[in-house]
């Protein structure tokens, strides 16, 4: 990716409150982008777009990144789980229904 590309991505992305700048070292100094609040509440999101990705756009030589998961040392791979009863959650399984914040014409 072109640096100006990135550049301006990581602007709108810490803008918007995702990422916060923090400066590591003083001589250079040297930034990293470290997830918010905000940013962190839609990494289980991100989780599921690589999944997808590997899925579906990973070419013949493999997938691009591997998620290794900390605890267990294992490479995983991205699962929705029902928050009640931890069973898979299936798109054809899932029904949308109003909730209190909606907003009828």
């Amino acid at each position: 990716m072109a640096r100006n590309v990135l550049t301006s991505r990581l602007g709108k992305l810490t803008a918007e409150g995702v990422f916060e700048r923090r400066q590591y070292e003083a001589r250079p100094p040297r930034f990293e982008y470290v997830l918010t609040k905000k940013g962190l509440a839609f990494y289980d999101s991100c989780l599921l777009l690589i999944q997808w990705g590997d899925e579906w756009i990973a070419d013949s030589h493999g997938v691009p990144l591997h998620l290794r998961h900390r605890l267990c040392g294992e490479v995983f791979k991205a699962k929705l789980v029902c928050g009640h009863c931890a069973e898979p959650v299936l798109a054809q399984e899932v029904e949308f229904r109003d909730g209190p914040g909606v907003r009828l014409l």
